[in-house]
């Protein structure tokens, strides 16, 4: 039994099992850095059990192969002892079967590969850090909604027998209750939209697509008429509807589903299920998970998990569904807005009364021209990292010269964002020429 600092309640305690001394090793060393972490390392799967009866483990690095258990039977007890600890597996070889098998039951949270990318690791154990942190934050939300609803069951009780004398206090008392449920609800829609925050932080690319895509959804639903609580349900189930994607391989998110070979595209085939779970464990957000779930479904019953078609598939879904299309459409032609738009309209024309209700598609269709229309009389121009100001509007997306996203086109700067963009280009620059929207002197005249 090993660690590499002294119990810290402070920090999150993270435990690696594998049999290999030198692996265990390595992790020592990758982590050794890690402040805000108190690392255990076990060199068997009986030993690390011994370590998460003595030690309050949230994130759990396991290898697979190993002498006394595979990973997964030693995940499976884990999760009878500790159903709400986070795992991941490392793996020596590329064991789809056992791989499918791990995450269609919940086990794992992230696969990696032997030899890991560093970094990538580092980042996965901090993001499950912190997703550990988010989830418990809901639980202690869940238990005071509970305790509330509880007490307000007891005043009310009580309350029943006296009504004649004290209707008023009743009256006062439910107001009450009402204030406090949905001062509930807002801290809960804070902390998906601090969530979400976080995901385009750890994964620009796939966290900046979500955002664009609830922008997307957000407009039209306001176009198609619903109501505010409707859309704020259509707003999280849009900013979450690739949430279960970070449960996948890197592999498999960075790939285009049109290149997955077939067993990678039934794993991909799960990510909707996996948010669904997620959601499943905030009871308010039962329905936003049936919305994500059902995102990749179609009219013509084309579509997956389930093959739902036509009115089986909630009308949200269907919302979802198309913006998530044409925000992929766009990215073809990224650096030709015009070209863009014209591409992402004839293609999701094609798929009016087949893919897609032909009312929702002329209602998308209509939101691209308005688009359109706002961007006449808005020049592009090129501006160095020490012209970025606050509100300017990204013109095209901003790479590092490693290929990583710092920022998709179309969002309006803040402060925030530009001293990250400066801070990151001191250590990986940016690649080419940064551009943005602004209205052209005539408009300005």
């Amino acid at each position: 039994m090993n660690t590499d600092s002294q119990p810290n309640r402070n920090r999150a305690c993270i435990l690696f099992v594998d049999d290999e001394v030198s692996i265990l090793n390595a992790l020592r060393r990758l982590f050794h850095n890690e402040t805000d972490m108190d690392c255990h390392f076990a060199s068997s799967p009986m030993e690390a059990l011994q370590i998460l009866t003595a030690q309050d483990v949230v994130v759990l690095v396991s290898d697979h192969r190993m002498p006394q258990m595979t990973g997964v039977e030693f995940l499976a007890r884990v999760k009878e002892k500790r159903p709400g600890i986070v795992t991941m597996m490392i793996t020596g070889q590329a064991d789809m079967a056992a791989m499918q098998k791990a995450v269609n039951d919940g086990e794992v949270y992230r696969f990696f590969q032997k030899p890991w990318n560093d970094e990538e690791l580092v980042r996965a154990v901090q993001q499950a850090v912190e997703f550990q942190r988010l989830r418990s934050e809901n639980v202690k939300l869940l238990a005071t909604t509970k305790e509330q609803n509880a007490k307000l069951a007891q005043m009310n009780a009580s309350l029943e027998t006296q009504v004649n004398l004290r209707t008023q206090q009743l009256a006062d008392a439910l107001h009450t209750a009402r204030s406090a449920s949905q001062n509930l609800e807002d801290s809960l829609y804070g902390s998906t939209k601090a969530l979400s925050v976080l995901l385009r932080l750890s994964r620009p690319e796939l966290g900046s697509h979500c955002h664009r895509v609830a922008e997307y959804a957000i407009d039209i639903g306001k176009a198609m008429g619903f109501k505010s609580r409707e859309l704020r349900e259509l707003e999280i189930a849009a900013l979450l509807h690739d949430g279960g994607k970070l449960n996948l391989p890197n592999c498999l998110i960075d790939k285009s589903p049109k290149d997955l070979n077939r067993e990678e595209t039934l794993l991909y085939r799960t990510h909707p299920a996996l948010a669904r779970e997620f959601c499943k464990s905030i009871p308010s957000y039962a329905r936003i998970g049936e919305i994500i779930y059902a995102h990749h479904e179609r009219l013509d019953g084309s579509g997956f998990p389930e093959k739902l078609k036509g009115d089986d598939v909630p009308f949200e879904s269907y919302i979802i569904g198309i913006v998530d299309e044409y925000d992929h459409l766009i990215r073809h032609h990224a650096n030709n807005q015009q070209l863009a738009y014209q591409y992402a309209c004839e293609n999701l024309a094609e798929l009016s009364g087949s893919k897609f209700p032909s009312a929702l598609v002329q209602r998308v269709l209509d939101y691209i021209q308005e688009i359109i229309n706002r961007s006449v009389g808005q020049d592009v121009v090129r501006v160095g990292l020490s012209d970025l100001a606050p509100n300017m509007k990204l013109a095209h997306d901003i790479y590092t010269m490693s290929g990583s996203l710092l920022l998709a086109s179309g969002q309006s700067l803040n402060l925030q964002q530009i001293a990250r963009i400066r801070s990151i280009a001191n250590l990986d620059p940016v690649a080419g020429d940064i551009f943005v929207s602004q209205k052209s002197k005539q408009q300005v005249r």
